[in-house]
């Protein structure tokens, strides 16, 4: 790797200089801008909290009053001390009640007597000299607010609130407890981990509440010395709400709120947990930075080795095409020498199979040659371009990239860091909005307090002395001094539509006309209904003033009506609920039930005689629609940006709506992301402009790198492509050729010809299996091999091991040694399919490289459980080793080690990469240990369950065992199997019931998916047979029809047929809910196979071999008996089909070599000839090339079956095209099919001399006229 040059290290470290200075810049704005909204919150929400306790003791204050105004009331009536105590023993009861025990006494006093329930008085007790009584007298009516101090009734901690009545002797006093202001306490907390601290202090320096209860009612200067200093420095500035003070070793900010009693709030955060999340995420800011700066400075360096290894593996691609091809041309030759008609002796049967194998392999040979290889391609490619020009525009793109990463990751920044922070913001806001509400509904809350208290005070004083409104100029007085009184009250009046000589009787002596009725006011009816009431504002008739009333109903001491007591507020004094609500930067407003404004600053909204604003139809609709959620932005009446909240008064369905100026709110996040993005938009600048000069003085190497990746890319596809070509063309002349060798083997006796037959065989098995090695890894590099587990016996899988892998080693002169653990247990849940290629792959690797001494295969089971298992494989070899330099090559693709030494050892290459993909698949690893000269071992574990957790045992007695087990099945038989086969095509029905009947099974065929469905209605079949392609509905989707009606019980398996057996059919139809899936045309030993294995056990027998024989022979002559005397003999109308190009080899195969169920199937395809003419033409005519489709693919199996294969290359070219609607291909060989098709078809009537249509009728009667009987 070059050195990096000093212009370079001057560059980065102007960048890391830049980038360093922009990320603390940023962290710091970050830090302040979170931190100041942070103490705003905590301020606000101190306030709010100071609401809540303020309320709290308000609350108390007015019930003491309307207490202190009913003894007040018996005082002056001149009752008896009697009934003042029993008046204040059911007060104490009452507030017991209505508290939950936190007003826990009630008393009165005055000199030389005291009345306190439940109190057993000391002699020396006077209360005369107790502070709460001493406080009252010297407050003169004012309520006075004791200090925390000891009961003397109870021991407990409490404070006491008391007033003087108007006699200027009589006290009246209630004890409160303080788990009420511990509440508060709590709430004032703003960490839930405990690392804050509140407290509330008296101006003495008593604590009255602490989040430890060990403080309350201790002197704050002896207890918590730390707290005295911070109290002296709060009292001293208290115009400053917040501030930050050592406390116990932590920094802490501290707030604090004085309430209108005096008291003391004050809350105390360690810093580190109040910043802590703000910190966090400036870390986290800062890292995020600071690791894209190392990726910018990395990629540099990376650079060079990126390229050394991509031009590493591509060579060993391009290596791999030109070694592989000349691999697999090495046993076609072989093929094509060893098949020479030569070599056939005399018999013309055999010269004619020798001919097609040969034919078969020079087709394979044109297609190697027709296979360009990597080098080709690139070198051809890379002539289509001029250099220059690939030089300047390599050199234009690097640096684009460069600068396309460098800005997307910027851009990430900057999206992360203003997401941060906006939506930490929007918190903090939301937080500070829903405080600032919840202050203004407990400013609501305590004037509703203060009006029922009013209210109360009137209603106990008419209920103790009724006879007041007897008189009506004293009662008129009367209810003016009580207006004189409280400021708040406009009016207050009694009305009782009863009182027949006056309904209403009002402090200003208004009185209605005759035709005005109480009854009939909405505020009356209300209050009637419910008792008491807060009416929505209204037009008093009276003065024409918008108004509120508050009302209750009035009864006497024996609970006759009175009449209902009101207090009227005109809109000025509503106004003032909030006091100075209005500010520059924040507003509140009242709403009505029924939406509209009450007041409001701006003119036009304020609700007045003239007019009413309904909130739906401001800007503030939003808001009011979904209570305690935050607004949008919108633009208010004084044309600022605002956001808004509201909530709503449960006792009075009044909405509280609180506006705040959206830029006060949200400005610092404006001006934070402003300034970030500017600071981010210079800095993109100043990177590219210096990021330019590093790229260009690196552009040659770039350059290089660029034309390897893009070698690379092609390399993929030249790769891809030859895989394809492979998989679609080559294995078919593969499979002709094995398939005619066979039959060379089982007809002739020559020993010559047999072992030309043998290695054309063993060279035709070699050239297969490299292919299907190199698609397998296809598969896997592609992902589409799946994993599909299954149970399999352990013995079983280890057995096929042994017995494929002792032969090879045997040929070479090794020891294939075992080590199967007795505990093993007997069958396991997995993929055996894809285990058992895993191991066979590093056993024929390990006697491929191990030249002398042994192999070895140990297999066991670790951490075995009940329900699971890891199993251990492990091979062992005494061969060449590997070096240690070439173990990380091991597992790349296309790669030989030691390629000089091993030059002769047969592989791809791709065995341990096909390994490692599919231990990847199953969440396992090869591992590797290897000393070069003496051998290697590779090992690796797989998690398994268990299904039968029986241990194997010895396993040279099992093999023993098993071996002595295995009996002569004899021919399978499945007599009662219920079977059903769909398919659109007659003769694959047909081929399908031949194959069949040799089982003793007579199927259901059905030609469609509805057929289908109907018949699985009405009948339970083991297994279905199912086409994929088919009209209207195809095999996938009447499977999911049928799925969804839930027709297939638990025992029904149903399998595919395709005639697509491409790579990955089986994990797409396993995919779809299929069990299997068989390719057509149907292989009858694969059938044979796949019937075995999922039919039900006591169906499937095996019989006699002769016996079965004999009983077909007797069948075969009854059934075809009729065609007898057909003039063309049965060998002659094969050898006429083979003469004309017919592979009448494989057709034989698929009609169980059943030569006149052969006939059966080519009569039935000329029969079909006419139909499908008919349709093939119409579906073209009308370019409906989905119908089409359908329509050759049937072709393509169909004439595939009888042996047709051109016609079958042709019906699938078309297949193909119609799939993709490439029109092109279709109108070029769609007439050159059509003639073959017709040209077919007359080969084989003359093969078959069939007469005409007529004459074929009377045919198919004489057949039918059979017997039942002749059948059995």
């Amino acid at each position: 790797m070059k050195r990096i040059k000093k212009s370079d290290i001057i560059i980065i470290l102007m960048l890391v200089v830049l980038f360093t200075i922009i990320i603390f810049m940023n962290a710091r704005l970050v830090y302040r801008s979170f931190a100041d909204q942070t103490e705003k919150v905590g301020e606000t929400q101190l306030i709010s909290i100071k609401s809540d306790l303020e309320s709290y003791i308000s609350s108390s204050k007015n019930i003491l009053i309307k207490t202190a105004s009913g003894a007040e009331q018996i005082i002056k009536s001149g009752e008896s001390r009697a009934k003042l105590e029993d008046y204040i023993v059911q007060q104490k009861k009452a507030q017991i009640a209505a508290s939950g025990g936190t007003t826990f006494n009630v008393y009165i006093a005055g000199k030389g007597w005291e009345i306190i329930p439940d109190f057993d008085m000391p002699s020396d007790y006077h209360a005369t000299e107790r502070s709460w009584y001493i406080g009252a007298v010297e407050s003169k009516g004012d309520i006075f607010i004791t200090d925390p101090y000891i009961d003397s009734m109870t021991g407990e901690m409490c404070y006491t609130l008391s007033v003087l009545l108007s006699d200027n002797d009589t006290v009246v006093a209630m004890d409160f407890t303080l788990s009420e202001i511990q509440r508060v306490v709590a709430k004032m907390s703003l960490q839930e981990s405990g690392k804050s601290n509140a407290l509330i202090i008296t101006k003495e320096g008593m604590i009255v509440g602490d989040t430890d209860m060990a403080y309350v009612g201790k002197d704050l200067y002896k207890s918590l010395p730390e707290y005295g200093q911070l109290f002296d420095n709060l009292r001293d500035n208290p115009e400053k709400v917040s501030f930050v003070q050592n406390i116990g070793g932590h920094l802490c900010t501290v707030f604090h709120s004085e309430t209108q009693n005096g008291w003391y709030m004050i809350i105390s955060v360690i810093n580190d947990e109040l910043y802590g999340r703000t910190e966090r995420q400036m870390i986290l800011n800062i890292v995020i930075n600071l690791l894209m700066l190392v990726i910018i400075v990395v990629l540099y360096i990376r650079n060079a080795i990126n390229r050394s290894k991509t031009e590493e593996a591509l060579q060993s691609r391009e290596t791999f095409v030109e070694k592989l091809s000349e691999k697999l041309k090495e046993p076609l030759r072989d093929v094509i020498r060893l098949s020479n008609s030569e070599h056939a002796g005399d018999s013309e049967v055999i010269r004619g199979e020798f001919a097609r194998i040969r034919t078969a392999g020079i087709q394979m040979d044109e297609m190697m040659n027709d296979l360009s290889s990597y080098s080709s391609i690139v070198s051809n490619m890379n002539k289509e371009k001029k250099v220059k020009k690939m030089h300047m525009k390599d050199i234009s793109k690097s640096i684009r990239r460069a600068r396309n990463v460098i800005v997307i990751l910027l851009g990430l920044i900057t999206i992360i860091s203003t997401y941060s922070y906006y939506t930490r913001n929007a918190e903090i806001a939301d937080a500070s909005l829903k405080s600032e509400l919840s202050y203004y509904n407990h400013e609501f809350n305590e004037w509703e307090l203060e009006q029922k208290t009013i209210l109360d005070v009137c209603v106990n004083m008419i209920a103790a002395q009724p006879e007041i409104l007897d008189d009506y100029d004293g009662a008129v007085k009367w209810l003016d001094s009580i207006a004189s009184k409280y400021s708040n009250i406009s009016v207050c009046y009694i009305a009782n539509p009863f009182n027949t000589k006056h309904t209403v009787i009002m402090n200003n002596g208004w009185q209605p006309d005759e035709n005005w009725k109480v009854e009939d006011r909405d505020w009356y009816k209300e209050t009637a209904a419910k008792g008491y009431s807060i009416s929505r504002p209204y037009i008093d008739e009276q003065t024409g003033n918008y108004c509120i009333t508050i009302s209750e109903k009035v009864f006497d001491k024996n609970e006759n009506f009175l009449g209902i007591f009101g207090i009227d507020l005109y809109m000025d004094k509503i106004i003032d609920i909030f006091g100075n609500g209005y500010y520059s930067d924040e507003y509140v407003f009242l709403v009505d039930s029924n939406g509209d404004i009450i007041n409001h600053p701006n003119p036009d909204y304020q609700m007045s005689s003239e007019k009413t604003v309904n909130i739906k139809d401001t800007p503030y609709k939003d808001a009011f629609n979904s209570k305690e959620i935050r607004s949008t932005r919108f633009k208010d009446y004084n044309g600022k940006y605002s956001e808004c909240i509201s909530v709503v008064d449960e006792s009075t369905g009044f909405s509280i709506v609180v506006v705040f100026d959206w830029l006060s709110l949200n400005g610092l996040t404006f001006i934070y992301v402003v300034v970030f993005v500017l600071l981010i938009f210079i800095f993109i600048i100043v990177i590219i402009t210096l990021v330019n000069k590093v790229i260009k003085s690196q552009a040659n190497m770039n350059r290089q790198l660029s034309e390897a990746v893009e070698k690379a890319t092609v390399a993929g596809k030249a790769k891809s492509d030859f895989l394809a070509q492979m998989s679609h063309e080559i294995r078919t002349p593969i499979n002709a050729v094995i398939g005619m060798d066979e039959m060379i083997l089982r007809e002739s006796h020559d020993e010559e010809v047999r072992e030309y037959a043998a290695n054309i065989r063993n060279a035709s098995k070699t050239l297969l299996s490299l292919i299907n090695g190199v698609l397998d890894f296809s598969k896997i590099e592609s992902g589409k091999m799946e994993i599909i587990s299954g149970k399999y016996e352990t013995v079983g899988m280890i057995n096929n091991l042994v017995n494929m892998i002792s032969d090879k080693a045997e040929k070479k002169g090794l020891s294939f040694n075992v080590d199967i653990d007795p505990a093993l247990p007997r069958t396991l849940y997995g993929d055996d399919g894809r285990i058992r290629q895993i191991i066979t792959n590093i056993l024929t690797n390990a006697v491929k490289y191990t030249n002398t001494g042994s192999v070895t295969m140990t297999v066991k089971a670790e951490d075995v459980t009940p329900n699971d298992c890891t199993l251990y494989v492990e091979v062992k070899d005494t061969g060449i080793g590997i070096k240690e330099e070439d173990l990380d090559k091991l597992f790349i693709s296309f790669q030989r080690l030691d390629e000089r030494k091993n030059k002769n050892i047969e592989g791809t290459g791709l065995g341990m990469s096909i390994v490692e993909g599919l231990l990847s698949m199953m969440n396992s690893r090869l591992y590797v240990e290897s000393e070069y000269g003496k051998g290697s071992k590779f090992y690796f574990r797989l998690a398994q369950k268990i299904v039968d957790g029986a241990p194997i045992g010895e396993y040279s007695k099992t093999m023993s065992k098993e071996a002595a087990e295995i009996v002569d099945t004899g021919v399978m038989k499945c007599k009662g199997a219920d079977i059903l086969v769909v398919d659109d095509n007659e003769m694959n029905l047909k081929v399908a019931k031949g194959l069949m009947k040799r089982l003793d099974i007579v199927p259901d065929l059905v030609e469609s998916g509805m057929k289908c469905i109907d018949m699985i209605r009405k009948k339970h079949y083991d297994v279905v047979l199912m086409d994929h392609m088919m009209p209207v509905m195809d095999g996938i989707e009447t499977l999911r029809k049928i799925r969804e009606e839930q027709l297939l019980g638990d025992d029904t398996v149903v399998i595919a047929l395709t005639a697509n057996a491409i790579v990955g059919a089986r994990e797409t139809y396993l995919a779809e809910g299929f069990k299997d899936y068989l390719s057509k045309p149907i292989d009858p030993e694969k059938l044979d196979k796949m019937l075995a294995k999922y039919l039900p056990k006591e169906k499937v027998f095996y019989g006699s071999a002769e016996k079965d024989e004999s009983e077909s022979n007797k069948v075969e002559n009854i059934n075809f008996s009729s065609k007898d005397n057909n003039n063309v003999t049965r060998m002659s109308f094969i050898d006429k089909l083979r003469n004309e190009g017919f592979n009448t080899d494989a057709a034989l195969n698929y009609a169980v070599d059943d030569e006149e169920f052969y006939r059966e199937l080519l009569t039935t395809f000329v029969k079909t000839y006419d139909e499908k003419l008919k349709a093939l033409n119409g579906f073209y005519n009308d370019k409906n090339w989905k119908e089409y489709q359908i329509l050759v693919h049937a072709l393509k199996s169909s004439s595939k079956t009888v042996g047709a294969d051109r016609l079958s290359l042709m019906a699938f070219a078309q297949e193909q095209a119609s799939k993709y609607n490439d029109e092109a291909v279709i109108y070029a060989g769609f007439n050159e099919m059509m003639s073959e098709y017709e040209k077919m078809i007359g080969i084989i009537k003359d093969a078959l001399g069939m007469k005409d249509e007529a004459e074929d009728e009377d045919d198919d009667m004489m057949i039918m006229e059979f017997s039942p009987d002749d059948f059995k």
